[in-house]
């Protein structure tokens, strides 16, 4: 299981798929995004080395471990399946450009390594969100009508934490390096976000319980009134089909 933005236990279609037999649940630290892309932040990175130490936390109390790695996803994948016996590598798909360039990659690897792959949804409520497309096949401009055809797709079932995951004996699973070890010392700011699903879904139970009936009136108010889960959307620490979900068990005009 190869987690990526999708740091999370809860409604997750890749790793309930993954963990019906052994898995090894992995995350690879690729400097190409953290520390030597063209949007580098320490801020974010730290926020997500916290959200990492969180799974890593919800991953043993099920009997598992995260195991961390450096390097390039399409050298170290193969190499980390095939040298524990591992046939085939899961993940939650993504659709950004990049996202797309290196899973065709990891691939491209893994077919080369006779390893199978399979990506699954969880990133976003609808399972292909460039699937969304007019009547001449084209993407939507206006956004009255794509939110209507986005209204009528299909939603998936939303799945269980596994109670249990099995990993094998034997793999060793890295420390989790510090701000300091990726060379971003002292360049990350500090932020009133606690990291993790574990923070993550307290934050939504939260306003889902006491901030979301007043989001009407308070949306546009600069004191707040949002919903302050952006971080964990963005490190898919909490689910966007399971937001919703709840939001429609909710009644009156904060959810509506």
């Amino acid at each position: 299981m190869w987690f990526r933005r999708d740091l999370r236990v809860h409604d997750l279609p890749a790793l309930a798929h993954a963990a019906g037999g052994p898995v090894i649940p992995c995350f690879v630290f690729d400097e190409r995004l953290l520390t030597a892309g063209r949007f580098v932040s320490p801020t974010r990175v730290r926020f997500m080395i916290g959200c990492l130490a969180d799974l890593r936390s919800s991953l043993r109390d099920r009997g598992s471990d995260l195991i961390v790695r450096f390097g390039h996803p399409e050298s170290v994948l193969p190499e980390l399946a095939t040298s524990a016996g591992a046939q085939r590598v899961h993940w939650t798909a993504d659709v950004s450009p990049w996202a797309v360039w290196r899973d065709q990659r990891v691939e491209a690897a893994l077919d080369a390594a006779g390893i199978g792959h399979h990506s699954h949804p969880g990133s976003y409520i609808v399972d292909d969100p460039g699937a969304i497309v007019s009547g001449k096949g084209t993407p939507y401009t206006v956004y009255s009508p794509f939110y209507k055809a986005w209204l009528e797709v299909e939603r998936r079932e939303m799945e269980d934490a596994p109670d249990s995951i099995l990993t094998p004996d034997g793999i060793d699973g890295g420390a989790l390096p510090s701000i300091a070890d990726l060379g971003l010392n002292g360049q990350a700011a500090e932020t009133s976000f606690d990291p993790g699903e574990t923070a993550g879904r307290e934050a939504a139970r939260a306003y889902l319980n006491d901030g979301l009936s007043d989001y009407g009136k308070n949306r546009n108010n600069p004191a707040g009134g949002s919903s302050r889960l952006s971080p964990y959307m963005r490190w898919g620490c909490v689910s966007a089909l399971e937001l919703e979900i709840k939001l429609g068990l909710r009644e009156g005009k904060g959810p509506r």
